[in-house]
């Protein structure tokens, strides 16, 4: 008899609310010979080492603990098994401050502006800093557009008051906003083993800017031509 491979696939405590498919891939991994559970990343009591691998699915709530987040990946990478991603690249994409890497190495990207907090001076100099007529602010760390602002020159009050509660301890970034994104969308490429294995189009729902599809986004497959 042939040996059942174990595997898990890390989630959250709860998951009402989001939109998740990572239970597409169950019935495919048996198949080949995987048993899947699904597991919280925050479970103490896990025994990672009796899994053959652990897949980093859908821990999307990470931005409300990023460093116990960290922890407990660490946690699964001592006990030998197989994590995908590695941890090491895992830990670099935890913040949006990866961008910065991949700018500096050639990359463009949307002209960014890091800020270790935001106050009333810098939130008033924002749209010239970047020459822009409207600007996104988000946290350095976030998933699903969560605290994500889109701002006209005109702030609301309860809005200014919203963003300088929210940042004025934590750090976040500033860009100008690409109107493109409201009606072509975001692509999103996926790579397996270091080739790309297919994409989607991400595309809000009318007079939105959000590309989840908690917030009503569409998503869609494409091909990309790569050349």
């Amino acid at each position: 008899m042939s040996r059942l491979w174990r595997c898990a696939f890390l989630t959250m405590d709860n998951t009402e609310g989001w939109s998740i498919d990572s239970d597409l891939a169950i019935a495919p991994l048996q198949t080949l010979g995987w048993q899947v559970e699904i597991v919280p990343w925050r479970c103490l009591r896990a025994d990672w080492a009796a899994f053959d691998g652990v897949y980093v699915g859908t821990p999307w709530d990470y931005p409300e603990d990023p460093q116990g987040f960290l922890r407990a990946l660490q946690r699964i990478a001592a006990s030998g098994t197989v994590l995908a991603n590695p941890i090491s690249l895992l830990r670099w994409n935890l913040e949006k401050t990866y961008l910065r890497d991949l700018e500096s190495r050639g990359a463009a990207i949307v002209p960014t502006m890091w800020l270790d907090s935001l106050d009333e001076n810098t939130l008033a100099g924002l749209h010239d800093a970047l020459s822009a007529e409207r600007v996104i602010v988000k946290p350095v760390i976030s998933t699903n557009a969560t605290n994500t602002f889109l701002l006209d020159r005109c702030i609301a009050p309860a809005t200014r008051e919203t963003l300088l509660a929210t940042f004025s301890k934590s750090a976040c970034m500033a860009q100008p906003f690409v109107s493109a994104i409201q009606n072509e969308g975001e692509y999103s490429l996926f790579y397996i083993g270091g080739e790309m294995s297919h994409a989607i189009r991400k595309i809000p729902k009318p007079a939105d800017f959000r590309v989840q599809e908690e917030h009503g986004a569409g998503i869609h497959a494409v091909t990309v031509d790569m050349k």
